[in-house]
């Protein structure tokens, strides 16, 4: 099924992102694109986070225009099929380009942004996220009441989602790990 190994390509460039490692991130997130410019079915799912993650590609890699670009064609490719995670997603990501360039107001605008389109259709593993990066503008602003706030709440997410996993020790092994800031 191309559009699994697809999907297997762009999970395996999230990982070398996630571990520093750009470069080898950069093949897998080309063998899914190609993957996906040849089979039409699901296209659009996968494509949506294939953009996502070429943007979060150009982020590690300090070229924040590109990565706009990326974003913004994942942003519409979820606007356009109501993908609501992955407007949230996309929204996140355009508040880290934000902080990135230190325009910490507009970070706050595109995460809360990115959680209001969760609003009624909650999605945890992508709210507590948004919260965390919210959170870290929101001290940069010199708001650490609302900081503190933001990070409580994806705390509490955490907890929530850690009650989900049945098998005791990796609801420990996740409760123990350290989140992203």
């Amino acid at each position: 099924f191309p559009e699994g190994e697809a999907n297997s390509y762009i999970n395996l460039a999230a990982n070398y992102l996630v571990l520093g490692e750009p470069e080898r991130a950069k093949d897998h997130l080309l063998a899914a694109e190609g993957m996906l410019e040849g089979d039409a079915w699901f296209r659009w799912v996968y494509n949506i986070r294939l953009q996502a993650k070429f943007a979060e590609y150009w982020m590690a890699r300090g070229d924040l225009q590109r990565a706009a670009t990326y974003i913004a064609a994942s942003l519409e490719l979820a606007r356009s099929t109501k993908r609501r995670k992955h407007i949230a997603w996309a929204q996140k990501l355009l508040g880290d380009v934000a902080a990135m360039e230190e325009r910490h107001e507009q970070a706050v605008h595109d995460y809360e942004a990115g959680l209001s389109a969760l609003k009624d259709h909650p999605c945890p593993s992508v709210q507590w996220k948004i919260l965390l990066s919210l959170a870290n503008s929101k001290e940069s602003l010199h708001k650490s009441d609302e900081a503190y706030r933001c990070r409580a709440l994806a705390q509490e997410l955490m907890r929530r989602l850690a009650e989900s996993i049945s098998e005791g020790r990796l609801r420990t092994t996740f409760l123990r790990s350290k989140p992203a800031r």
